[in-house]
């Protein structure tokens, strides 16, 4: 099967999962959403594995980074295993197999990005096709989604992304993608970080038309905030000092209603109580260091513990917490070391502005990271790492602006020779 092919399918797998999982979970259709995800995981796991070992991908991801991706996958692995020996039932087995597992895995995507050369066609796919008639499936299911969130969440959740690639795309396709993300916002205006993310990368765009008088110093200033940041405020709140996620004072004011009767406050506080309760109950494991494996859950009072027969709850709506409870502080420090290490490597090592946006994109993550991002097996994830893979090769790191725009010119067949995009000179920065 073609490397083209092969990069297609790991997308539509996940993409198909995502969507059946929301259909089930909250549109609670009646599916047999548990084998079908699964099976779906697991076929763009198998892609992704021989990805990797059909190509020589390393070749151009610089050696310390290979060195330290293998390093974080063998502990997401130790991680994984540890959950075995800790699995006591049924849930425990079907929670470590079905979700952590794969969501420790999902780093493997950085082979996406590193085959840049041969992910040309996915891009294609998800912009001309997926977000050109995604929209058929909003009068679809209008009715029966409450929640309105299935556009958003099931297929066009990796739109922020390519906002971040559209001032490279030609004007029709530029303006689709906003219209997709103007309308993900409408439909679902309580799904509040899918507008930060919105928000985020189309204010980090703004920076390609003034990118002649943004000199690097602003692009390390940028990436050493956003990584001190978040530290900061968990900082803060941890010793009651502020809180960032406290209400405002006005919050009645961002409650909104739908036709359909349901009533939502994007202001809401949900994430304090989550810090509290997992923090407190891994004090009591003293498992910050190591976590406590793929199969591990925190005590909580707030949701019914009927729902796990009183053993605590596995995982919770914010990325930081989950890898903290499975994997430590370990896990954390290796995860924020290859974001900050991709986005490194765009901003000082680029010969392309998309690079750093990329960049910038990646260390804002970071500090999402701590408010939602909650880890998975899923198109959020996906993006993720397949930003960190542009980042991390050598060979897209050596195109020039002009390259990329050829790049993403779709008329264009990959394979005929006026494609200038793997022709980049190489400066003498790039590593």
């Amino acid at each position: 099967m073609q490397t083209r092919i092969l990069i297609i399918l790991t997308f539509i797998c996940i993409m198909l999962s995502d969507t059946i999982d929301y259909m089930f979970v909250s549109m609670q259709l009646s599916l047999d959403a548990t084998y079908i995800t699964a099976s779906l995981k697991i076929i763009s796991f198998i892609f992704l594995l021989v990805l990797s070992y059909r190509l020589n991908w390393q070749a151009s991801m610089p050696p310390w980074v290979i060195v330290f991706f293998k390093i974080m996958i063998g502990w997401n692995v130790i991680t994984i295993v540890r959950g075995a020996f800790s699995a006591e039932d049924y849930w425990d087995w079907k929670y470590l197999i079905l979700n952590t597992s794969f969501s420790l895995l999902i780093p493997f995507v950085v082979v996406v990005g590193l085959l840049f050369n041969k992910t040309r066609d996915l891009f294609k796919l998800i912009i001309t096709k997926i977000f050109l008639f995604g929209f058929i499936i909003i009068p679809l299911t209008l009715n029966i989604d409450t929640d309105r969130e299935l556009f958003a969440r099931g297929i066009v959740m990796s739109v922020s992304f390519f906002i971040l690639l559209s001032p490279y795309f030609a004007f029709k396709w530029r303006v689709l993608t906003f219209i997709v993300a103007a309308t993900s916002i409408y439909l679902a205006f309580d799904f509040r970080t899918n507008i930060i993310r919105i928000a985020v990368a189309t204010a980090i765009i703004s920076l390609f038309y003034v990118r002649k008088y943004i000199p690097n110093g602003f692009f390390r200033f940028i990436c050493f905030a956003c990584f001190a940041l978040p530290l900061v405020f968990l900082f803060l709140g941890a010793t009651n000092q502020y809180n960032i996620f406290h209400p405002v004072d006005d919050i009645d004011k961002y409650e909104y209603s739908y036709e359909n009767g349901s009533e939502k406050n994007i202001a809401v506080d949900t994430r304090t109580f989550l810090y509290e309760e997992v923090f407190a109950s891994m004090a009591l494991n003293n498992s910050f260091i190591t976590g406590e494996g793929g199969a591990g859950t925190y005590r909580t009072a707030y949701f019914d513990e009927s729902v796990s027969q009183g053993k605590g709850r596995p995982g919770a709506e914010v990325g930081f917490l989950n890898i903290l409870l499975y994997s430590g502080i370990i896990g954390v420090i290796m995860y924020a070391a290859m974001l900050f290490s991709a986005a490194y490597y765009a901003v000082n090592y680029s010969n392309n502005f998309l690079c750093k946006m990329i960049a910038l994109f990646l260390v804002f993550r970071w500090i999402l990271f701590f408010v939602e991002d909650f880890t998975g097996y899923d198109i959020n994830y996906y993006f993720i790492w397949v930003c960190a893979g542009l980042c991390f090769s050598k060979g897209f790191r050596s195109l020039t602006d002009a390259d990329i725009a050829n790049y993403f010119d779709f008329r264009i067949p990959a394979n005929q020779p006026e494609l200038a995009y793997n022709g980049g000179k190489q400066s003498a920065k790039t590593k």
